[in-house]
């Protein structure tokens, strides 16, 4: 009976995370824009280059109308290198708002697992 409540309840949060990775461009981003940025400094979670159990964030510079903007720390893959190019969304009215344009597998693994869980934990 444990096991099946601790499959709900992760199953739920995985959901809910999934659907936050999913609509967080919707949401937050009222009037998107799609770009490319390039990468200008990039941080681990863990100070060596270990990617087992580790994430990399990036700062991501566009260039719109000819002015620069930077992002605050987006998380990225951790095969990103300073330099790289890579697709993000921005907001036309602040620009320094912005998200990866490619959110979409990660929310849909998410999602996959929150709903095996949840049934498992109902059935």
């Amino acid at each position: 009976m444990k096991e099946k409540m601790f499959a709900l309840i992760f199953g739920c949060l995985f959901l809910i995370v999934g659907l936050g990775y999913f609509l967080y461009p919707l949401l937050m981003i009222k009037e998107g824009i799609s770009t490319k940025g390039i990468i200008t400094k990039v941080e681990t979670a863990i100070p060596n280059k270990i990617a087992k159990n580790n994430s990399k964030w990036a700062i991501i510079k566009i260039i719109i109308d000819d002015k620069e903007y930077f992002s605050k720390f987006i998380q990225v893959n951790m095969s990103k290198n300073i330099g790289e190019n890579i697709e993000v969304i921005y907001e036309k009215n602040n620009p320094s708002k912005m998200c990866l344009k490619n959110r979409f597998g990660i929310s849909i693994i998410f999602l996959i697992i929150g709903i095996l869980l949840v049934f498992y934990g109902l059935f």
